[in-house]
């Protein structure tokens, strides 16, 4: 906040949180600490883990913040393939097994489909021994000049 107890006004393109790209997290202090570790018009694939402040009960990652972690990778996949900027229209989720907190895991995903504006994403998340954790689709829409 500015000394007058106003907001100061930030660019978008200048705020350091969520660009940050060698961070965990792109240095945004909702994302879960993931690092892309390759990237390119074939896919994204992401390592990390969720920690503590993510459990949802019972030593476990809150559910609702695997869908997070899957819109930032979708977005991240259309960015490297140049399809950005984009917006997510739908994003779905099939939990397949208890995502650990503390324990290295790996996302993958990739686009399977462009059609016009719309890009089909699928993503996977495994634990280090290879069990399936979740999967992802959903429907990223590149804007129009005018959007938003």
């Amino acid at each position: 906040m500015a000394r007058s107890g106003r907001p100061r006004p930030s660019t978008e393109g200048l705020a350091p949180a969520g660009r940050v790209i060698d961070l965990p997290g792109l240095g945004h202090p909702l994302l879960p600490p993931w690092t892309v570790i390759d990237s390119g018009p074939d896919g994204v694939t992401m390592t990390g883990h969720f920690s503590r402040s993510h459990v949802g009960g019972n030593n476990a990652v809150h559910g609702g913040m695997i869908p997070l972690l899957y819109d930032w990778h979708f977005g991240m996949i259309v960015s490297t393939a140049g399809l950005s900027p984009s917006r997510t229209a739908y994003l779905h989720v099939d939990y397949r097994n208890i995502t650990p907190i503390d324990a290295p895991l790996e996302a993958r995903g990739a686009i399977t489909e462009v059609d016009g504006r719309k890009a089909f994403v699928t993503a996977t998340m495994t634990a280090a021994d290879g069990t399936l954790l979740s999967e992802a689709n959903g429907l990223m829409v590149r804007l129009l000049p005018y959007q938003p």
